[in-house]
């Protein structure tokens, strides 16, 4: 079970409707998240695409915008000197774990 989720990043292409959908999603649940938007993302998603494995240890290839990355905190020691965390990453809102709006960094 995760703590919060942090370092959320979007990665989206600039005037795509599903990146705009994404963000939209992200804004109305008073997410912190930076976003990234590229023109033309195949650079961006062929370095993602370097930081997952499946569950058979192959790489994910991400061919497409947006995806969205962040971290699962799932320990952290109680003067915030040390935690455990896991990276993840979901390509739609539907993707993400269900805990994700009320954990994840807030708006301030």
């Amino acid at each position: 079970m995760a703590i919060r989720y942090e370092n959320i990043h979007l990665h989206a292409k600039v005037g795509q409707a599903a990146s705009a959908e994404f963000r939209q999603w992200l804004d109305q649940n008073g997410i912190a998240y930076t976003n990234l938007d590229y023109a033309d993302p195949i650079d961006d998603l062929r370095a993602l695409s370097t930081w997952f494995l499946d569950e058979n240890d192959s790489p994910v290839i991400f061919t497409n915008s947006p995806v969205l990355t962040y971290d699962r905190v799932i320990w952290e020691a109680d003067d915030g000197s040390d935690k455990y965390v896991k990276s993840w990453y979901a390509t739609q809102s539907s993707d993400l774990p269900s805990d994700f709006t009320t954990l994840a960094e807030q708006v301030s």
